[in-house]
């Protein structure tokens, strides 16, 4: 049987600041992001919770980052985690547990410098990563100036080829 979420009190369930997620238990759980003022922002499941947020590993961490203050979580056996997490989501329905068109939610990481394509010249700024192949969709070329590579060339005092 699963655990009612009408029933719970999230606020209520034991939880660790953000800065020291590291210390979280080693155990199956659905956890909750909260921030400053208690907002649910996110709802997740894991079969362990402390290997889920270590640092640098969950895929919510930059979106995260500095809005949770707080993770909250209820300890639970591994085959209940699904059902319970989906009737929590259904009952509160967090912000980023919804999935927005790529286009309307960009999370920028670090400003990238812009791109240019070496075989169809199209321009594009890179949002988190550069890509593997040119955002043009029909160019798909792997060869472009790559901003960072030239900006250490110039660092370095080395020629361009």
């Amino acid at each position: 049987m699963r655990p009612d979420p009408k029933q719970i009190e999230i606020g209520m369930l034991p939880s660790i600041p953000w800065a020291s997620r590291s210390q979280l238990p080693d155990c199956p759980a659905v956890y909750f992001a909260l921030s400053d003022t208690d907002e649910l922002l996110y709802i997740g499941r894991t079969i362990s919770l402390k290997f889920r947020w270590r640092r640098g590993f969950h895929h919510k961490e930059d979106v995260l980052r500095g809005k949770c203050h707080k993770l909250a979580w209820l300890q639970l056996k591994p085959e209940s985690l699904h059902e319970t997490e989906q009737g929590f989501i259904r009952h509160y329905s967090p912000f980023l547990n919804h999935k927005l068109p790529k286009n309307i939610l960009k999370v920028r990481t670090q400003q990238l410098p812009p791109v240019t394509c070496f075989r169809c010249g199209y321009n594009w700024q890179p949002v988190r990563l550069y890509p593997r192949q040119c955002a043009n969709p029909f160019c798909k070329s792997d060869r472009w100036n790559d901003p960072t590579v030239e900006w250490q060339a110039r660092e370095r005092g080395q020629p361009l080829n």
